[in-house]
C-alpha cells in the first residue's frame, strides 16, 4: 500500500486483514466545514476531515473514527471518587446517638481538586481532566440542597448558627437517610479536538436519627 501521509492505526475494525495497516479517516464531527482537497469523501453527520487528509480515492474503504465518540467512551470508563461527606454536629457526638429537631446541621465534602488521566483508545491518545462541580444533598425529608459552595463548621460556633452555604434543619422527628452525589465535568482533548462530558459520582448515604429533646428542670 502506497504511503498516503496519513496516521496509521493497527488493528482497527474494517482493516484489510493479515496485520496490514489501513488508513484511518479522522473526522471532526463538531464542524460542518468541508475539508479542502477532500472532494468525494464524506464524513458522517456533515463533519469535516481533519487536516493532513489523503485524497479521497486513497481512503474510500478506510474506517471512520469519530474522535468525540472515542473520547466520550474513554470518559465513561473514568471513575470519579464518591464524595467524602462531613456533617456537623453528628449523632455520635452525644450520648443519645441522635440530633434534635430544630438543630442546624452543616454539610460539606472534602475537596479532591482536579484529577488528570491519560487514556488511549482506537489508537488515539486522549488527555482527561476532571473537575468536581455541584454537590447534591438529599436530606430525606423532601428537601434537596444543590451546593456549589460549602463551609466547614468552625470550632466553637454557636450550635444554633446555620451554615451560610450548605446545610439543613429538620423540623420533625424521624429516621432520615441522607444521600449525597457529586457532579463532575471531564474535559478531554485529542488530535486537536476538545470537549467536555458530564459525569455523576456514586451515591453516598448517611443515616440521620432526629429526636425531640425535652429539658427538665429539677429543684
Amino acid at each position: 500500500m502506497a504511503d498516503s501521509g496519513w496516521s496509521v492505526v493497527d488493528g482497527v475494525a474494517g482493516g484489510s486483514g493479515g496485520g496490514e495497516d489501513v488508513p484511518v479517516v479522522v473526522c471532526d464531527l463538531f464542524s460542518h466545514v468541508a475539508a479542502e482537497g477532500a472532494s468525494g469523501l464524506k464524513c458522517p453527520n456533515g463533519g469535516r476531515l481533519l487536516p493532513g487528509a489523503a485524497p479521497a480515492a486513497d481512503v474510500a474503504d478506510a474506517p471512520v473514527v469519530d474522535v468525540g465518540a472515542v473520547a466520550r467512551s474513554a470518559v465513561a470508563s473514568l471513575g470519579v471518587p464518591a464524595p467524602r461527606v462531613r456533617l456537623s454536629p453528628e449523632p455520635q457526638d452525644n450520648e443519645w446517638g441522635a440530633l434534635g429537631v430544630g438543630l442546624p446541621i452543616w454539610g460539606w465534602v472534602d475537596d479532591p481538586g482536579s484529577l488528570t488521566q491519560s487514556a488511549s483508545a482506537e489508537g488515539i491518545d486522549i488527555s482527561l481532566t476532571a473537575s468536581r462541580g455541584t454537590v447534591r444533598f438529599d436530606w430525606g425529608d423532601g428537601t434537596v440542597s444543590e451546593c456549589t459552595q460549602m463551609s466547614e463548621r468552625p470550632a466553637g460556633v454557636d450550635p444554633l448558627t446555620p451554615s451560610p452555604t450548605c446545610g439543613h434543619t429538620y423540623l420533625k422527628r424521624g429516621d432520615y437517610t441522607i444521600t449525597v452525589t457529586a457532579e463532575w465535568s471531564v474535559a478531554w482533548s485529542a488530535l486537536g479536538q476538545q470537549g467536555e462530558v458530564p459525569l455523576v459520582s456514586n451515591t453516598v448515604t448517611y443515616e440521620m436519627p432526629i429526636r425531640e429533646f425535652v429539658t427538665v428542670v429539677i429543684g
